[in-house]
Protein backbone atom coordinates (compact mmCIF):
# COMPACT_ATOMS: atom_id res chain seq x y z
CA UNK A 1 0.00 0.00 0.00
CA UNK A 2 1.22 3.48 -0.84
CA UNK A 3 1.88 5.50 2.29
CA UNK A 4 2.28 9.25 2.22
CA UNK A 5 3.86 11.39 4.91
CA UNK A 6 1.28 13.32 6.93
CA UNK A 7 2.56 16.70 5.74
CA UNK A 8 2.52 15.60 2.09
CA UNK A 9 -1.00 14.23 2.47
CA UNK A 10 -2.21 17.48 4.03
CA UNK A 11 -0.63 19.52 1.23
CA UNK A 12 -2.27 17.34 -1.42
CA UNK A 13 -5.63 17.62 0.37
CA UNK A 14 -5.34 21.41 0.58
CA UNK A 15 -4.46 21.61 -3.14
CA UNK A 16 -7.46 19.42 -4.04
CA UNK A 17 -9.81 21.53 -1.91
CA UNK A 18 -8.45 24.79 -3.30
CA UNK A 19 -8.71 23.47 -6.86
CA UNK A 20 -12.31 22.37 -6.30
CA UNK A 21 -13.13 25.70 -4.70
CA UNK A 22 -11.50 27.57 -7.59
CA UNK A 23 -13.49 25.57 -10.14
CA UNK A 24 -16.70 26.28 -8.20
CA UNK A 25 -15.88 30.00 -8.09
CA UNK A 26 -15.05 30.09 -11.81
CA UNK A 27 -18.30 28.32 -12.64
CA UNK A 28 -20.32 30.60 -10.34
CA UNK A 29 -18.71 33.88 -11.41
CA UNK A 30 -17.75 33.37 -15.06
CA UNK A 31 -19.62 30.41 -16.54
CA UNK A 32 -22.98 30.41 -14.74
CA UNK A 33 -24.02 33.90 -15.96
CA UNK A 34 -23.80 32.70 -19.58
CA UNK A 35 -26.32 29.97 -18.77
CA UNK A 36 -28.92 32.48 -17.60
CA UNK A 37 -31.69 33.89 -19.76
CA UNK A 38 -30.44 36.28 -22.44
CA UNK A 39 -32.12 39.48 -23.56
CA UNK A 40 -31.38 42.51 -25.70
CA UNK A 41 -29.80 45.48 -23.95
CA UNK A 42 -29.22 48.98 -25.33
CA UNK A 43 -28.78 52.55 -24.18
CA UNK A 44 -26.83 55.79 -24.15
CA UNK A 45 -23.65 56.44 -22.21
CA UNK A 46 -21.51 59.47 -21.46
CA UNK A 47 -18.27 60.04 -19.60
CA UNK A 48 -17.03 63.34 -18.20
CA UNK A 49 -13.26 63.44 -18.63
CA UNK A 50 -10.21 65.41 -19.77
CA UNK A 51 -8.33 65.11 -23.06
CA UNK A 52 -4.92 66.81 -23.08
CA UNK A 53 -5.95 68.90 -20.03
CA UNK A 54 -9.16 70.03 -21.76
CA UNK A 55 -12.53 69.17 -20.21
CA UNK A 56 -14.55 66.97 -22.54
CA UNK A 57 -17.60 64.72 -22.67
CA UNK A 58 -17.41 61.43 -24.53
CA UNK A 59 -20.91 60.54 -25.74
CA UNK A 60 -21.85 57.04 -26.78
CA UNK A 61 -24.48 54.43 -27.50
CA UNK A 62 -24.45 50.68 -27.05
CA UNK A 63 -26.37 47.56 -28.02
CA UNK A 64 -25.73 43.97 -27.03
CA UNK A 65 -26.76 41.01 -24.91
CA UNK A 66 -27.44 40.79 -21.19
CA UNK A 67 -27.08 37.38 -19.53
CA UNK A 68 -29.51 37.25 -16.61
CA UNK A 69 -28.84 40.01 -14.09
CA UNK A 70 -25.04 39.68 -13.84
CA UNK A 71 -23.27 39.85 -17.19
CA UNK A 72 -23.58 42.29 -20.09
CA UNK A 73 -21.67 42.29 -23.41
CA UNK A 74 -22.23 45.18 -25.80
CA UNK A 75 -20.89 46.91 -28.91
CA UNK A 76 -20.38 50.66 -28.55
CA UNK A 77 -19.87 53.79 -30.63
CA UNK A 78 -18.25 56.78 -28.92
CA UNK A 79 -17.29 60.37 -29.79
CA UNK A 80 -16.76 63.70 -28.11
CA UNK A 81 -18.04 65.47 -31.26
CA UNK A 82 -21.84 65.78 -31.28
CA UNK A 83 -22.46 67.76 -34.47
CA UNK A 84 -19.83 69.28 -36.78
CA UNK A 85 -21.77 72.57 -36.79
CA UNK A 86 -21.25 73.01 -33.05
CA UNK A 87 -18.11 74.39 -31.45
CA UNK A 88 -15.41 71.78 -31.81
CA UNK A 89 -13.44 70.43 -28.83
CA UNK A 90 -9.70 71.05 -28.87
CA UNK A 91 -9.11 67.30 -29.22
CA UNK A 92 -11.46 65.12 -31.26
CA UNK A 93 -11.77 61.50 -30.24
CA UNK A 94 -14.00 58.86 -31.78
CA UNK A 95 -13.96 55.07 -31.54
CA UNK A 96 -16.00 51.88 -31.67
CA UNK A 97 -15.60 49.30 -28.96
CA UNK A 98 -16.63 46.19 -27.07
CA UNK A 99 -17.58 46.50 -23.41
CA UNK A 100 -18.34 44.09 -20.61
CA UNK A 101 -20.13 44.83 -17.35
CA UNK A 102 -20.22 42.28 -14.54
CA UNK A 103 -22.51 42.74 -11.53
CA UNK A 104 -20.58 41.39 -8.57
CA UNK A 105 -22.79 42.63 -5.73
CA UNK A 106 -26.49 43.41 -5.27
CA UNK A 107 -27.89 44.81 -2.04
CA UNK A 108 -31.56 45.76 -2.09
CA UNK A 109 -32.05 48.29 -4.89
CA UNK A 110 -28.31 48.95 -5.20
CA UNK A 111 -26.04 46.98 -7.51
CA UNK A 112 -22.30 47.30 -8.16
CA UNK A 113 -20.57 46.50 -11.44
CA UNK A 114 -17.06 46.00 -12.81
CA UNK A 115 -16.71 47.68 -16.21
CA UNK A 116 -14.15 47.11 -18.98
CA UNK A 117 -14.19 48.71 -22.43
CA UNK A 118 -11.76 48.19 -25.32
CA UNK A 119 -11.99 50.29 -28.48
CA UNK A 120 -10.37 51.23 -31.78
CA UNK A 121 -10.65 54.68 -33.31
CA UNK A 122 -8.93 57.90 -34.28
CA UNK A 123 -8.05 61.27 -32.81
CA UNK A 124 -6.98 64.63 -34.20
CA UNK A 125 -6.41 68.17 -32.97
CA UNK A 126 -8.44 71.29 -33.78
CA UNK A 127 -6.76 74.56 -34.77
CA UNK A 128 -7.40 77.21 -32.09
CA UNK A 129 -7.67 80.04 -34.66
CA UNK A 130 -9.69 78.50 -37.49
CA UNK A 131 -11.53 75.96 -35.29
CA UNK A 132 -10.94 73.41 -38.06
CA UNK A 133 -9.54 69.89 -37.58
CA UNK A 134 -5.83 69.58 -38.27
CA UNK A 135 -4.77 66.50 -40.26
CA UNK A 136 -3.66 63.82 -40.01
CA UNK A 137 -5.88 61.53 -37.94
CA UNK A 138 -4.02 59.19 -35.61
CA UNK A 139 -5.11 55.69 -34.69
CA UNK A 140 -5.81 55.03 -31.02
CA UNK A 141 -6.74 52.03 -28.87
CA UNK A 142 -8.61 53.21 -25.75
CA UNK A 143 -8.96 50.88 -22.78
CA UNK A 144 -11.32 51.86 -19.97
CA UNK A 145 -11.87 50.18 -16.63
CA UNK A 146 -14.10 51.32 -13.82
CA UNK A 147 -16.44 50.66 -10.93
CA UNK A 148 -20.08 51.55 -11.58
CA UNK A 149 -23.19 51.43 -9.42
CA UNK A 150 -26.92 51.71 -10.04
CA UNK A 151 -30.02 52.29 -7.95
CA UNK A 152 -33.31 50.74 -9.12
CA UNK A 153 -35.99 53.41 -8.72
CA UNK A 154 -38.53 50.84 -9.93
CA UNK A 155 -38.68 47.86 -12.28
CA UNK A 156 -37.93 49.96 -15.39
CA UNK A 157 -35.90 53.00 -14.26
CA UNK A 158 -32.40 53.17 -12.74
CA UNK A 159 -30.05 55.92 -11.58
CA UNK A 160 -26.47 55.16 -12.64
CA UNK A 161 -23.12 56.51 -11.51
CA UNK A 162 -19.52 55.43 -11.80
CA UNK A 163 -15.87 56.33 -12.17
CA UNK A 164 -12.83 54.81 -13.79
CA UNK A 165 -9.66 55.34 -15.79
CA UNK A 166 -8.87 55.41 -19.52
CA UNK A 167 -5.53 54.43 -21.04
CA UNK A 168 -4.91 55.12 -24.74
CA UNK A 169 -2.33 53.31 -26.87
CA UNK A 170 -0.85 54.17 -30.30
CA UNK A 171 -1.15 57.94 -29.84
CA UNK A 172 2.51 58.14 -28.97
CA UNK A 173 2.16 59.45 -25.42
CA UNK A 174 -0.15 59.39 -22.42
CA UNK A 175 -1.80 62.72 -23.26
CA UNK A 176 -5.20 61.10 -23.79
CA UNK A 177 -5.03 59.02 -20.62
CA UNK A 178 -7.16 60.14 -17.71
CA UNK A 179 -9.96 59.46 -15.29
CA UNK A 180 -13.66 59.71 -16.03
CA UNK A 181 -16.95 59.80 -14.16
CA UNK A 182 -20.55 59.34 -15.22
CA UNK A 183 -24.00 60.09 -13.83
CA UNK A 184 -27.22 59.33 -15.64
CA UNK A 185 -30.53 57.49 -15.95
CA UNK A 186 -31.36 54.27 -17.76
CA UNK A 187 -34.86 53.16 -18.77
CA UNK A 188 -35.98 49.70 -19.84
CA UNK A 189 -38.48 50.68 -22.54
CA UNK A 190 -39.74 47.14 -23.11
CA UNK A 191 -40.31 46.62 -19.38
CA UNK A 192 -42.14 49.95 -19.18
CA UNK A 193 -44.44 48.99 -22.07
CA UNK A 194 -45.07 45.60 -20.45
CA UNK A 195 -45.97 47.20 -17.11
CA UNK A 196 -48.17 49.79 -18.80
CA UNK A 197 -50.10 47.07 -20.62
CA UNK A 198 -50.56 45.27 -17.30
CA UNK A 199 -51.86 48.35 -15.48
CA UNK A 200 -53.64 50.04 -18.39
CA UNK A 201 -52.35 53.55 -17.58
CA UNK A 202 -49.19 55.68 -17.57
CA UNK A 203 -46.85 54.69 -14.79
CA UNK A 204 -45.54 57.04 -12.09
CA UNK A 205 -41.84 56.88 -11.29
CA UNK A 206 -42.59 55.67 -7.77
CA UNK A 207 -44.76 52.75 -8.92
Amino acid sequence: MLRLPTLTFKLILVCVLLTSSAHAQIDSLLIAPFKEKRKLTYGLINRQTQLMDEKSTIYGAYVGVKHGDRMKHVFTINSNVVLPAFQQPAVQLGFIGIAEEYTFLTRGRFSFHLYTHLGLGTTRLVDEVTALPVPPRKWVVPLEGGLHTSFAVNSWLKVNAGAGYRSVALFGSDELDGGYYKVGLSMDVFRYIERREQTGHWLPIWE
